[in-house]
């Protein structure tokens, strides 16, 4: 072929949800050169397990008809996306929901929301860096005093999460 393959993909998981995969998908079509059909074909090759059998149930002329990709990217759509709605909702939830326990170290706490944090960049949710970061001190529970000390602590006009969490393990990493 001397072609570049299509990206694999054999479901959905917590590292390639299936949001990317797709993503990566309508990249290719758009620079690999080939008809639809042609596209489709080689799609259907690089697929395996369920995903496999959800284009392997779509019916052969549809499949190498002139909209043979779209059928099959529908096909797909169809079985998929509402999974990778509930998936990406567990993590916004995960993410907003957290909250430091009565006697966790911040340590852990934010070890916590960074994993969950990043579980939420894979789901692509638009996140600004100032609410990531009111999100990780509401979420630590702190005193009236203990937030001026990480207001005093940051630098003027620094909105990163990832200073926030350097900050708060700084100023409260070794207490519960």
């Amino acid at each position: 072929r001397g072609k570049r393959a299509p990206p694999p993909f054999d479901g959905p998981t917590a590292t390639e949800p299936y949001g990317s995969w797709r993503m990566q998908i309508e990249m290719w079509c758009k620079t690999c050169g080939l008809d639809g059909v042609q596209q489709a074909c080689w799609i259907v090759e690089r697929l395996g397990g369920r995903a496999k059998l959800i284009a392997l149930s779509i019916g052969q002329e549809e499949l190498l008809g002139p909209n043979g990709t779209f059928e099959l990217i529908c096909a797909l759509d169809r079985a998929f996306w509402s999974e990778e709605l509930d998936r990406s909702y567990e993590a916004w939830t995960g993410l907003i929901t957290l909250r430091r326990k009565q006697g966790q170290s911040m340590r852990d706490y934010t070890s916590e929301f960074e994993i969950r944090y990043r579980v939420s960049c894979r789901y692509h949710i638009p996140m600004n860096h100032i609410l990531v970061m009111y999100m990780i001190i509401y979420g630590a529970n702190l005193t009236d005093h203990q937030l001026s000390m990480v207001f005093s602590a940051m630098e003027s006009g620094s909105r990163d999460p990832y200073r926030v969490i350097a900050v708060l393990n700084r100023l409260f990493g070794h207490t519960e």
